[in-house]
Parts: structure tokens; sequence; C-alpha cells
């Protein structure tokens, strides 16, 4: 099971089936959670953060810790575009250093990084009800300049090349 087939070998992508998965609605999520006994509310914010994965979201309601490092994420990548340039070009710096010896941090920070800008681009496109973390949407337009649709577009497919 890999995320990105690109990552892989040639010689284990020869030996592979790719089969695509598409990511799970929120609503669903959340309906799934709800009728395992999580609350409303808290149904609904994982589900929003969980990006589509209905694992993620049934682990993250078992294990509170993982709601915590998410939000810890989020609130990097929120600094992380709001800090000066130099700034930012030494904390990606870092991140492509710590990727041999803390890939998983590097990747939930990434994606963190990836899950703001796409709120940023909703915000900007008007529909607010489909971000992950609606109760951060103000300190996400500061830390972006208010940034447009388009450019927050840009950004977040800057983040997904990487």
């Amino acid at each position: 099971l890999a995320s990105d087939a690109e990552a892989l070998l040639p010689t284990i992508r020869s030996r592979c089936q790719c089969i695509e998965l598409r990511p799970v609605a929120a609503s669903v999520i959340g309906a799934g959670l709800e009728a395992s006994g999580v609350a409303a509310d808290e149904a609904r914010e994982i589900a929003a953060m969980a990006n589509g994965r209905p694992g993620w979201a049934i682990r993250a309601a078992a294990d509170p810790g993982m709601l915590v490092e998410k939000r810890q994420a989020v609130g990097r990548a929120v600094d992380w575009i709001a800090a000066p340039v130099g700034e930012r070009v030494l904390t990606a710096a870092r991140l492509g250093d710590a990727f041999g010896k803390k890939r998983d941090d590097v990747f939930a920070d990434l994606e963190a990084l990836q899950s703001v800008w796409r709120d940023a681009m909703l915000a900007a496109a008007g529909v607010e009800r489909f971000a992950a973390h609606r109760g951060d949407l103000g300190r996400i337009g500061a830390a972006t300049g208010g940034a447009d649709a388009a450019r927050a577009a840009r950004a977040l497919a800057a983040v997904q090349r990487c």
C-alpha cells in the first residue's frame, strides 16, 4: 500500500497493481462516526480534518492525541506561511534535512500546509463550509494575506509538487 507509486522502486512498481481510491465525503465520514457513538460536533470536526480518509477519522475518534497533533501541524503550517521569506526558506530547508530521519513528521507538516492552502482557496471562493479547519479560517486568512482563489490554488499546487 502506497500513497505515491512514483516513490516506489521500478522493480516493486512492476509487480504491483494500482487501485485508485477517491476521498470519502466528510458528510459520509461524519455520519459514520456519529453512528458509532461520536458526538455530532466532534464527528463533524474529525470528518473535516480527515481529508477524505475514513480510517484516519476512526483512529482519531479513538485517540484524541491524533487531533492534537493535527492541530499542532496546522498551527506550524500557518506560522510557516505567515513568516518572513527568509524564515520560510529556512523552514523548508529544515524539513528537507529531516526527511531522511523523520519522514512521517515531514509528510505530516506538508499535508498540513497543503490543507491550510486548500482552506484558503475555499474561503476565497466563498465555500468555507468545505474547509477542514473552519475554526482557523481567520488566522489562515491573515497568514495568507487574504490570498484570492487563484493565488491560493498556485500555492496549493506548489506544495503538492513537493
